[in-house]
């Protein structure tokens, strides 16, 4: 039995096997019923693509059949990040590199992505991600804390150096 591949559109689809039919419980057990299955499968999906929801090629989950709705939410978003940028650019917030500009835009539009209700499009992990590099770009990272520490350690262990010089060793 071969695993489960997709087909090209438009490709007729297979016929009738009856090992499927033995093994897989919701498989159609006669032909006929296959052909009816395959009937109704064709339908819905002409009925979906009629609706616009057949498929969901960049629409995120919880977002099918408003694809014109996310394409409007995209399009704020981008405007957002642009007018973002602009302002970051007029602060000297940026570099002048035009790709790191547009990486900018990017990410920024992931991140403010949102609907009428306040829905994020994209999902927490790509936001996280978005976000970071968004710092990562715009942001400059804080002091290491290890200076301190080291400094620290430094002292410390000049303080042991310094006690052992002046205490003998009992052996």
């Amino acid at each position: 039995m071969e695993p489960a591949r997709r087909r090209p559109p438009g490709t007729p689809p297979k016929p009738w096997n009856p090992e499927y039919a033995r093994l897989i419980p919701w498989y159609p057990k006669t032909p006929e019923a296959h052909a009816i299955w395959q009937q109704k499968k064709a339908e819905r999906a002409k009925r979906l693509w009629a609706e616009g929801r057949f498929g969901r090629r960049g629409i995120p989950d919880g977002f099918g059949g408003r694809k014109r709705e996310v394409i409007q939410i995209h399009k704020a978003a981008r405007a957002e990040a642009r007018e973002i940028v602009a302002y970051m650019k007029k602060n000297d917030m940026l570099t002048e590199d035009p790709r790191a500009e547009e990486a900018l835009e990017s990410m920024i539009e992931v991140v403010r992505a949102k609907d009428a209700e306040g829905l994020h499009l994209h999902g927490v992990q790509h936001r996280i991600a978005a976000a970071r590099t968004v710092l990562d770009f715009t942001k400059q990272k804080p002091a290491a804390k290890s200076e301190v520490a080291l400094t620290k350690a430094e002292d410390f262990l000049a303080a042991v150096a310094a006690e052992m010089k002046g205490a003998q060793p009992t052996e």
